[in-house]
């Protein structure tokens, strides 16, 4: 099955808007957005599999995309990170 790339944009910007959504529902509920991204994406493959969405094999997108994520947290943690001789 090919997906567009037009699909592709458009359900990348449906996760960029649904992280922001889960990002001010968990300033309310103190439920980190990560989690509720996770059910989200649990909730989506078992939606798919009911209606017959045949899953491909992501197995190498997974593996690159969380490598990205990782050094994306890392990076952002080092932005956080102040030195002072103090410290030292």
């Amino acid at each position: 099955m090919h997906i567009s790339s037009h699909i592709i944009i458009i359900l990348l910007s449906c996760v960029v808007i649904l992280s922001y959504i889960f990002n001010m529902i968990s300033s309310v509920t103190r439920i980190p957005a990560v989690l509720l991204l996770i059910a989200t994406g649990i909730g989506v493959k078992y939606l798919s599999k009911y209606y017959g969405y045949v899953e491909q094999d992501v197995e190498k997108l997974v593996r690159t995309l969380g490598a990205i994520g990782l050094i994306m947290i890392v990076l952002e943690a080092a932005m956080d990170l102040t030195l002072s001789r103090k410290k030292l």
